[in-house]
Parts: structure tokens; sequence; C-alpha cells
């Protein structure tokens, strides 16, 4: 083979392997793009989860907070 085919050759197979790796690198960025929009899905799944459990808990704590006062309405009622 002369020179100038080799060096054509070579920079053929180069380019492909460039343009293999490019797509290697677009692929996985598309895949960590997903992956982002699924994490900040879950991000607000799970905020909305722990508010739900913030009320559950605030509620509870009214509800005893309530029995609390009527009982002490009930002594103040017996004096």
């Amino acid at each position: 083979m002369s020179e100038p085919k080799v060096m054509d050759a070579l920079l053929d197979f180069f380019d492909e392997k460039k343009k293999k790796q490019k797509k290697k690198v677009n692929d996985l960025l598309q895949i960590v793009t997903k992956l982002e929009r699924y994490q900040k899905k879950l991000e607000k799944e799970l905020s909305s989860e722990t508010k739900k459990r913030k009320i559950k808990q605030l509620e509870s704590e009214l509800k005893v907070v309530k029995q609390k006062c009527a009982k002490a309405h009930k002594l103040l009622k017996s004096l």
C-alpha cells in the first residue's frame, strides 16, 4: 500500500471510531436526561407524600389536643 492510501485508511478508521463514540455519548446523554426527569418526578411525588404524612400527623395531634381541651373543660365545669 502506498503511504497516502494508508493515511486515508487510518483517517477513515479513526473517523468511524469517533462517530461511534459520539453516538454512544449522545445515547448516554439521552439516558441521563430521562433519568433526571424521572428523578424530578419522584422528588415531587415524595414531597407530596411527605406533605400528606405531615397533614395526617398534624390532624392526629389536633385530635389529641381537642381531647385534652374537652377534658380540661369537663374538669373546669366540675369545679
